[in-house]
């Protein structure tokens, strides 16, 4: 899956190819355009997903469960 191109064209355009690194709501539209939209067409149709997460990243990871409810896309992970 990759990101739209006239949207990532767009965010670039506005951003320049390393704009992320200006601000956090810059880094944050990046992610949206690059990584969420991506990944919400992805899922799209799906009861579920598979990830992985490394506990030793953050605290809250290290709570995580094998199976969770993603309440952000409605979808068991």
């Amino acid at each position: 899956m990759y990101p739209d191109a006239e949207q990532l064209q767009s965010l670039t355009g506005a951003q320049g190819v390393n704009g992320f690194q200006k601000s956090v709501t810059a880094r944050l539209s990046c992610c949206e355009v690059r990584k969420v939209e991506p990944f919400k067409r992805a899922i799209a149709g799906y009861k579920a997903w598979v990830t992985g997460v490394r506990r030793e990243h953050s605290a809250t990871r290290a709570q995580g469960t094998a199976e969770e409810w993603d309440a952000q896309y409605g979808l068991s992970s």
